[in-house]
């Protein structure tokens, strides 16, 4: 259960769609028609024009997923007219080129959350929906692409909600506790259960009007074998009857013959004698003839079939063989993969900590100067009466006659439970020939870093030094990804970034800071192949 609530607290991207006090939360949604969006959309410098409406079939599993959400989390929704406003939005395009699924928006207020649709994957398509209206209610990506604990993986093999999705759910929408909401959801699962009892009641009916039918099938099977068996007999009888019959009219002839022609009657019928002798004879070869051929081809039918279900055995033995191998190396690959992104984090995380260490030893002494800090910070983060008196009195009156460090000031923070300041605020105590060198490094030892979604920002605030002493070029300074991610989306929510920009530095900056540490160089170098004014930059 803790692993789900921790993977549910990474699920969450801290956004969602808001509802009116003491009205239950209800979000409409529509489908793209032919009169919606005539006109082509624009995403990633491409134009899609190629646009469709879903089908019957889509809208099933759409609304099925919608009513799956609505059952867990109280969340109530409305189909409305295409030509109205709705929260969500649902449609088709085609890219055989893009390797891009579908994608969609966290909820905004101001406008519709568009859910895209890329026909071209559409044989995954319950995965893609269920994964996209997770991005549309408010989660994103897990940090492991292929954890297959979550809808919001890539993991293909996972196509419902998890149990931490679920959870991530609730926790954003608090699980609706309006009473009309509840009564709802009561509604609901009674009318599910209903539903389940008259599709079982009906399951069985079918399974026992089948078995009587089979039953009445095997007993038609056995009368028509009865029947033919009795008319193959009956054939038999009558042709007995007709060889006798025809023996009978050859003998009255022969004797007819006989008492006619005295003279050659002993000669003619030991002739015929003879013949027909010969002609038994070559119908008993003939028989066993055929008895041999039929024997023959049951004999190398049986062969036959021996020989190919050994080598179909053959075949699955050897695929077994190859999936075991294949499996071995992937699994031996990931333990690789992991061991060496261990080994990284330890050793970034051990670089930071020593070059912030000359940060955190540095003395502030100017008492007024912090007083007025406190000040101002009493009114951002609401300091309590209490923990504004706490600063005051054992920090500020006491710096009169002892300096304290940007360290001890903020492990007093922390063990009483008041917001740590950055370093950057109490290095602005500092005068600036007193502060280390690398005076804009980001604080990562433990102190909050600044808020880069409200106020100016510009690009050093994401990077941290390698060396104490800063070179002459702006390669020793490494890009930080998250810092980077914050400050890439406040530049989106001040409208200097389009949608479009930012997902061009989400992909090809943002996502590959992870893995890759980048320089302010080589940042300013892909804005420049991204076709993006670079943001300005400054230094000591």
């Amino acid at each position: 259960m803790n692993h789900v609530d921790s993977l549910a607290k990474e699920l969450k991207e801290g956004v969602q769609w808001k509802k009116s006090f003491g009205q239950e939360r209800e979000l409409t949604f529509k489908y793209l028609t032919p009169n919606y969006h005539d006109s082509a959309y624009y995403d990633n410098d491409q134009y899609y024009t190629n646009l469709s409406q879903f089908t019957v079939q889509q809208r099933e599993i759409t609304q099925s997923i919608l009513d799956e959400i609505a059952d867990l989390t109280g969340l109530k929704f409305r189909l409305v007219g295409s030509n109205e406003e709705s929260n969500l939005t649902f449609g088709n395009y085609n890219s055989t080129t893009s390797s891009i699924a579908g994608y969609a928006f966290y909820p905004n207020a101001y406008e519709s959350s568009a859910i895209w649709i890329n026909t071209h994957f559409l044989s995954n398509f319950k995965k893609i929906v269920t994964h996209e209206i997770g991005h549309a209610l408010g989660l994103k990506h897990t940090e492991d692409l292929a954890n297959p604990n979550s809808v919001m993986s890539y993991d293909d093999n996972i196509d419902e909600l998890q149990a931490a999705d679920i959870l991530a759910l609730r926790q954003l929408y608090e699980h609706d506790s309006d009473p009309i909401a509840e009564e709802r959801i009561q509604r609901r699962l009674q009318e599910k259960e209903q539903i389940r009892i008259r599709e079982q009641q009906a399951q069985e009916l079918r399974q026992a009007k089948e078995i009587e039918q089979r039953q009445q099938t095997i007993e038609r099977s056995r009368q028509e074998f009865m029947r033919e068996q009795q008319a193959r007999e009956q054939a038999w009888r009558q042709q007995q009857e007709r060889e006798v019959q025809q023996m009978q009219q050859i003998e009255r002839k022969q004797k007819e013959e006989l008492q006619k022609r005295q003279e050659l009657a002993q000669k003619q019928e030991q002739e015929r004698i003879h013949r027909r002798r010969q002609e038994e004879e070559r119908i008993r070869e003939l028989d066993k003839e055929r008895e041999e051929e039929d024997a023959r081809m049951e004999r190398e039918h049986h062969e036959e079939s021996l020989r190919r279900q050994k080598q179909q055995q053959q075949i699955e033995q050897e695929y077994a063989e190859e999936l075991t191998r294949r499996q071995k190396q992937d699994e031996q690959r990931r333990l690789q993969e992991v061991e060496q992104v261990e080994k990284e984090q330890l050793s970034e995380t051990g670089q930071i900590q020593r070059e912030n260490e000359s940060v955190l030893a540095v003395k502030i002494t100017n008492d007024h100067a912090f007083y007025k800090l406190i000040c101002e910070k009493a009114s951002h983060y609401d300091y309590s009466v209490k923990q504004f008196n706490l600063l005051y009195f054992n920090i500020s009156e006491v710096m009169i006659k002892k300096p304290f460090t940007i360290k001890e000031i903020n492990d007093y923070c922390q063990q009483n439970n008041i917001p740590l300041f950055s370093s950057d605020e109490l290095l602005s105590l500092v005068p600036k020939k007193e502060r280390p060198n690398n005076e804009y490094t980001a604080n990562r030892g433990g102190a909050p870093q600044h808020d880069y979604l409200s106020g100016s920002v510009d690009i050093n605030a994401c990077y941290i030094e390698k060396n104490a002493v800063p070179q002459e070029s702006q390669q020793d300074y490494i890009i930080d990804a998250d810092v980077y991610y914050k400050f890439i989306y406040k530049k989106l929510c001040n409208s200097e970034y389009t949608y479009s920009q930012y997902n061009i530095l989400y992909e090809r900056i943002s996502e590959e800071l992870i893995h890759t540490r980048f320089s302010i160089d080589e940042v300013m170098a892909k804005y420049a192949e991204c076709g993006i004014t670079p943001p300005h930059t400054r230094r000591n």
